[in-house]
């Protein structure tokens, strides 16, 4: 997991203090995972060689400007983030699995990487909301294909998805609709996309 900068008093804090919200450890750990902190600051080097010694990234979620207000270019989060995003796929075209997963800020991120359109993030309020899913041939996608049939309908039907947003990626971005995107599974590469925070449901 990429470690998110913290904003301390440096005089109570060491400098270039990160962190990494539990719950998303605690989901990792929950499916027999072992969590490796990737600092922020690690140079791409050195994010390479833990590459070549993990199996796969998650990008968690978060308040971080992705985008620096002052420069309109990539914030230094978001700059080791898009080494990592193109090193995956690299991987991935040499037959090697390495998935990644962005949940909340994270799927906002590999949308803005994969895009290269700064404006694709866009205000979207739904701060502790619970919302239902709509779901487009779910059993044709890798994540959804082994659902129940209840589970599923579920889903669909009953406000069981926790969304804690300010911004997010609306689907007029790819049809005429006035909806957001809420869940991407990439069809070339492992690359997994979600909105809402299943870490809060299951860990808290």
């Amino acid at each position: 997991m990429l470690t998110q900068p913290e904003e301390y008093d440096l005089d109570q804090h060491p400098k270039n203090a990160t962190s990494i919200t539990s719950t998303y450890v605690k989901f990792i750990e929950s499916a027999g995972g072992r969590v490796v902190p990737i600092h922020f600051t690690h140079t791409f080097e050195r994010l390479d060689d833990i590459m070549s010694n993990i199996n796969g990234i998650l990008f968690t979620g978060g308040d971080l400007d992705l985008i620096d207000p002052q420069t309109g270019e990539y914030s230094q989060y978001t700059k080791l983030a898009s080494h990592i995003y193109q090193k995956a796929k690299e991987i991935n075209d040499n037959g090697v699995v390495f998935p990644l997963w962005g949940t909340c800020q994270g799927h906002q991120l590999m949308m803005l990487l994969e895009s290269q359109n700064n404006q694709i993030i866009q205000p979207t309020e739904r701060y502790y909301e619970a919302d239902t899913l709509v779901l487009h041939n779910p059993r044709d996608s890798r994540i959804f294909e082994d659902f129940s049939d209840s589970l599923l309908n579920k889903l669909q039907t009953e406000a069981t998805t926790y969304n804690i947003h300010h911004f997010g990626v609306h689907l007029d971005d790819f049809e005429n609709s006035e909806r957001y995107l809420i869940f991407l599974i990439c069809i070339d590469y492992q690359a997994f996309i979600k909105c809402w925070q299943p870490t809060m449901m299951k860990v808290e």
